[in-house]
């Protein structure tokens, strides 16, 4: 099972790119899942974007609810701009705490969306293309070790790693992720409700249909609805003025070669020790 959560699209189109690469995994959404999903499933595959340097706060949530068997392999698949910092070892230790086997975690690079802090933005259009491109490859890489059970730690830390899942991940859940500064800009805004609809935690509303939209206190800064808005309407304060918007594609490149080249259903064969460990 893959336990999907994604805001601006990236962990869509990756989960959608490794599901037939793992046995057709079925793809669920994590803000969804509960205690009869998990039961007795031989392994879940964790996808979700960082935040933070960290597992979102909304995925925390989620895991802290439910309780794992011994026997059940976990794996994180997480998409980031740039780097990730230690959010595998936070993730790890979320699922150890559950009573799990976090067996494997991995990164991949995909188009940045941060874009409410100074000097933050949107990639370039040949960096984001590239991206892309790049993209399929390493999903392809991560998928045959998932397929091997192997036990590997993959992933992009960066610099200062702990500084930026300790006092930079506070300091963001602190001061950084208030839901107050979201606006619809009134004389772009037409009312469309594409905002509302995207917004997984159900916090913004509309009193009617062409209504601006208003945002409440469930937020996580995810900035889908920044993102998708088809007016570039949606604002955050002053933070957002002349930032560019990522509109993530349908499918990564290949993906359709990927449905075809899918392995099946995989059978478990006991873990190959085959990779790097960090």
């Amino acid at each position: 099972m893959i336990a999907l959560f994604s805001a601006t699209g990236n962990t869509r189109l990756a989960a959608e790119y490794i599901a037939p690469l793992t046995g057709n995994e079925p793809i669920v959404p994590l803000l969804t899942l509960d205690q009869s999903q998990v039961e007795g499933c031989q392994r879940i595959i964790w996808m979700f974007p960082i935040h933070a340097w960290s597992v979102p706060g909304v995925v925390e949530e989620v895991i802290s609810r439910l309780t794992f068997s011994c026997d059940t392999e976990h794996y994180m698949v997480a998409t980031c701009g740039d780097d990730a910092g230690m959010a595998d070892r936070i993730w790890a230790r979320l699922i150890k705490a559950r009573g799990g086997n976090p067996t494997g975690a991995f990164t991949v690079i995909m188009p940045n969306t941060y874009v409410l802090l100074p000097g933050m933005d949107t990639d370039a259009p040949d960096l984001e293309t590239r991206k892309l491109a790049d993209a399929p490859a390493r999903l392809r890489f991560i998928a045959k070790a998932i397929r091997h059970h192997m036990a590997i730690t993959d992933v992009k830390p960066g610099a200062m790693p702990g500084l930026k899942s300790g006092l930079f991940k506070s300091f963001f859940r602190r001061f950084l992720m208030s839901p107050a500064p979201f606006h619809a800009i009134a004389d772009a805004c037409v009312g469309c409700g594409a905002c509302v609809s995207e917004c997984q935690t159900g916090n913004i509303t509309q009193s009617h249909k062409g209504a601006v939209p208003e945002w409440g206190d469930n937020c996580m800064t995810c900035l889908a609805c920044y993102h998708r808005c088809p007016r570039h309407a949606v604002a955050y304060g002053n933070r957002t003025a002349h930032k560019g918007q990522y509109h993530a594609p349908e499918s990564l490149p290949g993906s359709d070669e990927a449905a075809v080249t899918s392995p099946g259903a995989n059978r478990r064969s006991g873990r190959q020790p085959d990779g790097q460990e960090r």
